[in-house]
This record gives structure tokens, C-alpha cells and sequence, in this order.
């Protein structure tokens, strides 16, 4: 009884310590759906708005995967840390970050197939703005490894006391994103993957920020090679899951949602949907942060 109280205690106080990371991705995702939304809308167009919205469900379907994955990893590497456990943390480090590159290069390469060889069409039926979509996701694959990199690495940093460095690399991200917007599509025209490639590339000095820390040698947490254990991965996601089920309800409406505005009102109701959605998931990010 002592023992799951002890448990309890933990979990508990690794659920709040995630907390502020959680609200923070959230934030820092609103804001860059602010960011692109004002840019789609003012330089390129409607077409470019449905895109951004199209998109939107499938974003929410990696936040779900990323969040299962972070709680998973960090409730599992938080019960090691407590028994000083240092081979176990590692190897939990290990299988997260492993898995991650893994998944992410998948989609990536699933995403810019579909985008580059116009697959499309369960999306929109809609040539013009499938078009838009379709250089949209080639932009989009870009930044899939990052995203998914970035956003774990986010999670291990918070047991280690470095909260400050996930809210500098978010700063960061938040100005490279808004110059790089301005740059690829106010000056250079270059629509809606312009739009994408402004968030890939963003995505890359989020992450790139954060493994600064671990490349210099300063962290606990190290990847290790030797006498990896796959088999903890089944239980970062079982744990995980739970966190995960506010993002996956997300993209399952956002689907939905997107299915049905296209039938009854079409490319001009998802545009109208996507800019006043990019407000209001500000709004949403603190509360969507503490179900997650």
C-alpha cells in the first residue's frame, strides 16, 4: 500500500512538472497557426487558408502520437530517476528518441509522396485546393522529423530542470517563423509552400536548440546503442495513451468537421473555419495543455 501511495506521489508530481511544457507547445502551436493564418489570408488567398485547414486534423493526429509518447517516456524515465536507475533512464531515452526519428522520417516520407504524387483526393475533391494542399504537405514533410524530435525532447528537458531552454527554443521559433512567413511569402511569392516551409524550418532550430544541450555533454540522459530494450516501448505507449485522447478527439472532429463544411458549404466555409479556429485555439492552448 506504502508502494503505490509512493507511486501515486510521483506520477503525480511528474504530471505537473510536464504541465508547463504542455501548455507551452500548445501556446507556441497557436500562435504559429495565428502567424500563417494572417499570411494565407493577406497574401495568397482562400485557397491557401482551406490548405492550412485541411491540415489541421492531421496536425492534431501527431500531437496526439507526441504526447502519448512524452507522458509515456517521462512517467517511465521519472521511476527510474527515483531509484537512481541510470541505465534504465538512458534506455528509455533511448527507445523515445529512436522511435521518434523512426516515425517521423515515415510520415515525412508518406507525406511528401502523397503531396508530390497529387494522393490526396480523400481530403478535397477540389482541384485547385488540393493543389494548395498538395505543395503545402511537400513543405510540411520538412519539418515532420523536428516536430516530433523537438517536441520529446521538450519532455526529457523538463526532468532535468531545464524548462528555460524549451521556452527559449519556442521564442525562437515563434520569430524565426514570422520572418521566415514575411521572407518566402510577402517578398518571394512562394503561396503555400512558402507557408509550410517557414514552419518546417522553424521546427528545425526548435529542436536544433534543444539538442545543442545534449550534444555538449551536459545532460544526464545520453543515447545508448548497446543492450537497447525494445520492449519498454509497448509500455510508453500503453501509459501514454490517456494524456493522448484530448489531441486524438482534436483530430477525429477536426476531420469531421472538414468533411462536412466541404459537402454543404465547401472550400470558402474551411477557410472561414481555419481563420477563426487559429484565434480561438489560443484561447484553448492552457486548458488543452492541463487535459493533455
Amino acid at each position: 500500500m506504502k508502494e503505490f501511495s509512493s507511486d501515486f506521489k510521483m506520477i503525480q508530481g511528474l504530471c505537473f512538472r510536464l504541465l508547463p511544457i504542455q501548455v507551452l507547445l500548445a501556446m507556441v502551436g497557436s500562435i504559429n497557426g495565428i502567424v500563417s493564418s494572417l499570411f494565407a489570408s493577406n497574401f495568397v488567398g482562400t485557397d491557401a487558408m482551406s490548405a492550412i485547414g485541411l491540415y489541421s486534423p492531421v496536425n492534431s493526429f501527431f500531437l496526439a502520437l507526441n504526447t502519448m509518447m512524452m507522458g509515456g517516456s517521462q512517467i517511465i524515465c521519472g521511476k527510474y530517476m527515483g531509484k537512481h536507475e541510470i541505465s534504465g533512464m538512458q534506455n528509455v531515452f533511448s527507445v523515445t528518441m529512436l522511435t521518434s526519428l523512426l516515425l517521423s522520417v515515415t510520415a515525412s516520407l508518406v507525406f511528401f509522396a502523397a503531396g508530390f504524387l497529387d494522393l490526396t483526393g480523400m481530403f478535397t475533391s477540389d482541384a485547385v485546393v488540393r493543389g494548395y494542399f498538395n505543395r503545402y504537405l511537400i513543405g510540411i514533410s520538412v519539418g515532420i522529423v523536428p516536430q516530433v524530435i523537438g517536441q520529446q525532447l521538450s519532455g526529457f528537458l523538463s526532468l532535468e530542470n531545464k524548462n528555460k531552454l524549451t521556452t527559449v527554443a519556442g521564442i525562437v521559433y515563434i520569430l524565426i517563423n514570422l520572418a521566415l512567413d514575411y521572407l518566402f511569402v510577402a517578398v518571394l511569392r512562394m503561396e503555400a509552400f512558402g507557408l509550410a516551409l517557414a514552419t518546417s524550418l522553424g521546427l528545425w532550430v526548435f529542436a536544433g536548440v534543444q539538442v545543442l544541450y545534449y550534444i555538449r555533454g551536459k545532460s544526464l540522459l545520453r543515447l545508448q546503442f548497446r543492450k537497447i530494450q525494445w520492449k519498454e516501448s509497448a509500455e510508453i505507449f500503453k501509459i501514454g495513451v490517456p494524456g493522448a485522447l484530448s489531441y486524438g478527439y482534436q483530430a477525429l472532429r477536426g476531420l469531421i468537421v472538414n468533411m462536412l463544411t466541404l459537402s454543404f458549404v465547401g472550400s470558402v466555409g474551411i477557410s472561414a473555419f481555419t481563420a477563426s479556429n487559429s484565434f480561438l485555439c489560443l484561447f484553448w492552448a492552457i486548458p488543452s495543455g492541463m487535459l493533455a
